[in-house]
């Protein structure tokens, strides 16, 4: 015998607390509930930032629950100024020796690779980029006759 939720309708046409039902609401009451516009909300179900539920063909529900988990602390701001972002940097772990004689050797070749291309071209990298614009312009002018 399977087990089937049911919820009662209310006057309001909204499903009852009853059950899982109990922790859908509509996306008026999620923004009102985070203190958002709901066109910030309909944003972030677009960028899927939250799961929408769709019932029936048009009516769309949120998680309560789902919501919630979008309400996260602030980061504390440095008591010596700076900003949040500063206070927030992810600190990665130290590069080990084998990582850092890698990363040595790579830039070793890069400088080799520059020189090379510096005597190729007699020490300039690019032509400025006005020489460029003026050929194409000139190539233009000459096609239109």
């Amino acid at each position: 015998m399977s087990m089937i939720r049911t919820a009662t309708i209310g006057h309001e046409g909204r499903a009852a607390e009853t059950g899982e039902w109990g922790d859908f609401v509509t996306v008026q009451e999620g923004a009102a509930l985070l203190r958002i516009s709901q066109s910030t909300l309909w944003r972030w179900v677009k960028a899927g930032d939250v799961r929408a539920y769709r019932i029936g063909g048009r009516r769309v529900w949120l998680r309560r629950s789902e919501l919630a988990g979008l309400v996260k602390p602030a980061a504390d701001r440095p008591k010596n100024g700076g900003t949040m972002a500063q206070g927030e940097r992810v600190h990665e772990r130290r590069l080990t020796e084998a990582e850092r004689k890698q990363m040595l050797e790579a830039g070793e070749a890069a400088r080799e690779l520059r020189e090379k291309l510096l005597g190729a071209r007699g020490g300039k990298l690019f032509r400025p980029a006005y020489e460029d614009i003026d050929e194409a312009r000139q190539e233009r002018a000459a096609a239109r006759g």
